[in-house]
């Protein structure tokens, strides 16, 4: 299998390197710490381990790193013929940039951010019916694999006891998050290649940035919300932007008919502004550019250096992402 691989990219570094200056460099802004730097790609958008899971002997796994690495590694050549030969794609090119695009939105930390908050707020809520005296709190233990129906009657009013007094956190495990990440990640790519594509150019004036979310999302509606779930990318008013280079982007919309051609053309500056205020404004952590100039003008004008970026749990439109009662109930109880 080879070493444990420890440093996980959760945006991946082909895909890094096409908004990097003329020497390979990337200018980074980070909302916490409030610093610009100037990083090669190798070293930003890194997590110790964060792909990480053990195999059925116990032992580390670079299984889904791997995995990460075969879609990135299909996906950057026609990322990188779209960029330098403004050529058409064909029909299996945009099955391969569907995926990855996919997986920009559910291998970053923000999913798993917001994947801990939707999974803490249920089980939370599924601990409070469980655990609401000990016989409910012993039927439901007897219930679950092991040896739960044995647990001690002083152990199990203890527990009882400090999960109402407040005294027990939720602990989401990671293995878990990257679980719904891989069973999720080829049913949204089948959507997104569904949807009316088309290859977008930056303006000659101006270029795309990126984001650890790198997704601009668009109404065309000014009376519609603006705070937008999963789900949301697939309404009629709703335009998603995508950069893929400092020059090539991506946009998504609600398919008007099927098998709806690719649209190829260039964008006004003005519109190359409003995605990049976009990116810079819901980026959680971390903005990406090629330009220190250009970063510095879009954290003074979105003022994402005095504002911090909330984690967003999305309820009743993002019906897929809710993980089942039987897996929440197993974390749970991992968790005491």
């Amino acid at each position: 299998m080879g070493a444990v691989k420890k440093r996980n990219h959760y945006l991946p570094r082909g895909y890094l390197q096409g908004f990097c200056d003329r020497e390979g460099l990337l200018w980074t802004f980070d909302r916490v710490s409030k610093e610009y730097r100037r990083l090669p790609p190798d070293s930003v958008a890194v997590e110790k381990e964060f792909y990480i899971i053990k195999d059925s002997s116990g032992k580390k796994s670079n299984i889904v790193e791997d995995w990460l690495a075969a879609c990135e590694n299909a996906a950057i050549p026609v990322i990188r013929a779209l960029d330098a030969e403004k050529r058409r794609l064909t029909e299996e090119e945009r099955r391969i940039l569907a995926r990855f695009i996919a997986l920009l939105r559910l291998r970053t930390t923000v999913f798993n951010a917001e994947m801990e908050e939707v999974i803490e707020h249920y089980s939370s809520a599924i601990a409070d019916s469980l655990l609401k005296d000990e016989k409910t709190a012993r039927d439901t233990f007897a219930r679950l694999p092991g040896n739960g129906a044995a647990m001690p009657a002083e152990r199990l009013e203890a527990l009882v006891s400090m999960w109402k007094a407040g005294q027990y956190t939720l602990k989401v495990n990671r293995e878990y998050v990257i679980h719904l990440m891989i069973q999720r990640a080829d049913s949204f790519a089948d959507e997104l290649f569904a949807m009316t594509w088309g290859i977008l150019r930056s303006h000659q004036q101006a270029a795309f940035i990126t984001s650890d979310l790198p997704w601009s999302i668009l109404t065309v509606d000014p009376a519609a919300s603006t705070d937008f779930g999963f789900r949301d990318i697939f309404l009629p008013h709703v335009r998603t932007v995508v950069p893929l280079t400092m020059t090539t982007a991506v946009i998504l919309e609600a398919a008007a008919a099927a098998h709806a051609p690719v649209r190829y053309g260039h964008v006004m500056r003005e519109f190359n502004r409003t995605v990049n205020r976009t990116i810079a404004d819901n980026a959680h952590r971390f903005v990406f550019s090629g330009s220190e100039p250009l970063l510095r003008r879009l954290v003074r004008t979105t003022g994402i250096d005095h504002v911090d970026r909330p984690v967003r749990l999305y309820r009743g439109t993002e019906d897929w992402l809710k993980p089942d009662a039987s897996q929440i109930a197993g974390i749970t109880v991992a968790g005491f």
